[in-house]
């Protein structure tokens, strides 16, 4: 969690979240600023996927002590995207309460974690994105 200097590693996600016990909740890594996603980047590079959003939460036990960091590319973001996006000449994007229940039976079907989904929802991650991008008539909650 610290740099070659010896200082707290802020740069990197993990060891920021790790450090400060906050969860960070990352929009689009490529238009972050703050931390170096240069990890996130070769690897899109090498495989061609394009890294957007982000969560990373710390893990703590039952003493209240750091034992891990979760970070994971949303793929909730992905769906909840694809679901609602209003640019696909095959499909009318879904409205916000659409969108979600259909998310809401993947919860059930075991195709998208509850923890995570809950999370997704609770917070209300999805309302950036839908403020930006999806149409008001698409905005129904």
């Amino acid at each position: 969690m610290t740099g070659a200097d010896g200082l707290p590693n802020h740069a990197n996600v993990s060891a920021h979240v790790a450090i400060t016990r906050e969860a960070v909740n990352i929009e689009d890594v490529y238009g972050a600023s703050g931390f170096n996603f240069d990890g996130p980047r070769a690897f899109d590079q090498k495989t061609g996927y394009r890294t957007k959003s982000m969560l990373v939460v710390p893990m703590l036990n039952h003493e209240n002590e750091i034992i891990g960091v979760l970070q994971m590319i949303i793929a909730l973001a992905d769906i909840f995207e694809a679901l609602t996006a209003r640019d696909r000449p095959y499909k009318k994007g879904k409205t916000l309460g659409e969108a979600l229940k259909i998310m809401d039976m993947m919860v059930k079907d075991h195709h998208i974690d509850a923890n995570l989904y809950d999370l997704f929802v609770r917070e209300k991650i999805y309302m950036n994105y839908a403020a930006s991008e999806l149409a008001p008539q698409q905005i129904d909650m």
